[in-house]
C-alpha cells in the first residue's frame, strides 16, 4: 500500500476508536464498504460491535445470504431486521426521493436498536465517492447523525477495495449491488411481484456466469446492462438469456450497447 493509503488507514482507526468508545452498530449490507468498516472496527478494538442488516423487499436473497456468510466467516455478530419499505409511499412509487425516505426509515430503526441495546453509535459504510455523488440517502444520514467513518477518512471506493484485499476480505472485488428498486425507472410503481421477477432474472444471469450487470426493467421489456468486458459473453449467451427471461414474463429482451452504469436512471 502507498504511504497515503496507510495514513488513511491509520486515520480510520482513530475515527473508529472515537466513535466506538461505547460500542458500534455497523449498518451492514455485505458489500465491500460495510465489510471493511466492520473488519476495521474489530481491528481498532471496538467493543461491543454489531453488524445490522436490513431485509426489505428490495434486497435480494442472494445479497442477504452473502452478507450472512461473510459475517459468519469473519466471526462477527450479525443481526437481521426485517422492514417492509414498500409501505413507504415514496418507495412504492419509486420516486426520486425514495433513497431518502428508505434510509430515514431504516436508520431510525438502527438508532432505536442501538439505544435499546446500549450501543453508543450507528455507522454507515458511505465513502468519499458516495459523498460527492447524487445520493439522496446522504440527506437522511446527515439528519439522523449517522457516522460515516470511511468518508471521514476520505477513503475512495478504489482505496477501500485495496484495503479490503490487503486484509484478505472475501468480497474485495465484488461488484456493487444496489437495491432492486434501482432496476426500474423513477415513477414506476413497485410491488413484491415485480421485484421478485427481476431478482429471479438476475439470479438466472448470475447462474450463467455473468458477474457485473444490472437487469433494467421497462414494463415488459428487460434491458441488460453489463460491464464492457462481459459484453461478448452476454452475446454468446443471448438465446439462453432470452428464453430464461421470457419464461419469467418479459416480452422483449435487449442488450444495452452502453456498458453498465451506476445510477443509469439518473441520466438527464
Amino acid at each position: 500500500m502507498t504511504d497515503s493509503l496507510n495514513e488513511k488507514r491509520d486515520k480510520l482507526c482513530t475515527i473508529l476508536d472515537r466513535h466506538g468508545k461505547r460500542g458500534l452498530v455497523v449498518c451492514y449490507s455485505g458489500g465491500c464498504d460495510s465489510t471493511l468498516l466492520a473488519a476495521m472496527a474489530r481491528e481498532a478494538g471496538v467493543q461491543p460491535l454489531l453488524l445490522l442488516t436490513f431485509a426489505t423487499p428490495t434486497i435480494s436473497r442472494y445479497d442477504l445470504e452473502a452478507a450472512a456468510d461473510i459475517a459468519a466467516g469473519l466471526g462477527l455478530q450479525q443481526r437481521v431486521s426485517r422492514l417492509d419499505t414498500l409501505l413507504l409511499p415514496d418507495m412504492a412509487e419509486n420516486s426520486r426521493k425514495r433513497c431518502y425516505h428508505c434510509k430515514l426509515a431504516l436508520y431510525r430503526e438502527a438508532l432505536s436498536i442501538a439505544r435499546t441495546a446500549g450501543y453508543g453509535c450507528v455507522a454507515d459504510g458511505g465513502n468519499a465517492d458516495d459523498r460527492a455523488a447524487h445520493r439522496p440517502g446522504n440527506q437522511a444520514i446527515d439528519e439522523l447523525g449517522i457516522c460515516q467513518p470511511l468518508a471521514e477518512a476520505r477513503l475512495t471506493k478504489a482505496e477501500i477495495r485495496l484495503l479490503a484485499a490487503s486484509m484478505g476480505l472475501p468480497n474485495a472485488d465484488r461488484p456493487a449491488s444496489p437495491c432492486l428498486a434501482s432496476r426500474f425507472p423513477y415513477g414506476s410503481r413497485l410491488d413484491t411481484e415485480l421485484l421478485q421477477r427481476v431478482e429471479q432474472g438476475e439470479s438466472l444471469l448470475r447462474e450463467l456466469g455473468l458477474r457485473n450487470f444490472r437487469l433494467r426493467v421497462h414494463d415488459d421489456l428487460a434491458r441488460l446492462e453489463v460491464a464492457r468486458q462481459e459484453t461478448a459473453a452476454a452475446l454468446l449467451l443471448g438465446e439462453t438469456i432470452n428464453a430464461g427471461l421470457r419464461r419469467l414474463g418479459y416480452r422483449y429482451i435487449t442488450l444495452d450497447l452502453e456498458e453498465l452504469a451506476s445510477g443509469s436512471f439518473d441520466r438527464v
